[in-house]
C-alpha cells in the first residue's frame, strides 16, 4: 500500500501504511482537534511568550500521542524524531523545524495538569470515538536493551569471550 500522507519527500511513494499510519489516519478523523483546542485556548494567558502553549494543536497532538502510546517526555521527543507517522500526525516537519523540546512538551502536560484538564479532553475525545463505535485498547512495547549483569552471576569464560 502507498502511504496516503503528502510529503515533499518524491521517495516516500515506496513506503509501506503502516499499522500506526492507519490507527493515527482515523484519530485525526474521528477526533474533534478544533473543539479540543477551542476547551483549552482561554486557560492559555493572552500575554504567553512560550510557543508550545500558543501551538494548541500540535502540543495536544503530541499530548495524546504521549497517552496512546505510553510515552515519557523524552520517549515521545524520540519517537517523533523516529517515526514519519507520528511526526506528521503532530504536525511536524524535522527539515523545516525543529518541533519542540523535551522541556516544551513537559510545561505543557503541567500546563494540562495545572489547569485540570486532562480528564475533560481524554472524556472529550471516547466520547468522539463511541460515536464513530469505536474505542481504543492498549498494550505494551518493550524496547530491547542490553545491560550488564552484576559481576557475581557473569558466566566469566562467556562474558570474556563476548568482550574481546
Amino acid at each position: 500500500m502507498k502511504n496516503k500522507i503528502p510529503t515533499a519527500n518524491h521517495c516516500e511513494h515506496y513506503r509501506m501504511t503502516t499499522h500506526r499510519d492507519r490507527f493515527l489516519a482515523k484519530m485525526n478523523q474521528v477526533v474533534p482537534w478544533k473543539h479540543l483546542c477551542a476547551f483549552v485556548k482561554p486557560y492559555i494567558p493572552d500575554t504567553t511568550i512560550d510557543c508550545c502553549l500558543s501551538d494548541t494543536d500540535r502540543m495536544l497532538r503530541i499530548y495524546f500521542l504521549q497517552h496512546w502510546f505510553n510515552l515519557s517526555d523524552w520517549y515521545i521527543l524520540e519517537a517523533l524524531h523516529e517515526s514519519h507517522a507520528m511526526s506528521a500526525f503532530a504536525g511536524i516537519d524535522f527539515s523545516c523545524n525543529a518541533g519542540p523540546s523535551e522541556q516544551e512538551i513537559t510545561n505543557f502536560r503541567y500546563f494540562l495538569e495545572r489547569h485540570n484538564l486532562r480528564e475533560d479532553l481524554m472524556r472529550t475525545v471516547e466520547a468522539a470515538l463511541q460515536q464513530y463505535g469505536l474505542f481504543l485498547s492498549s498494550g505494551i512495547i518493550i524496547d530491547a536493551s542490553i545491560s550488564s549483569l552484576p559481576r557475581s552471576s557473569q558466566n566469566t569464560e562467556d562474558y570474556r569471550e563476548f568482550n574481546r
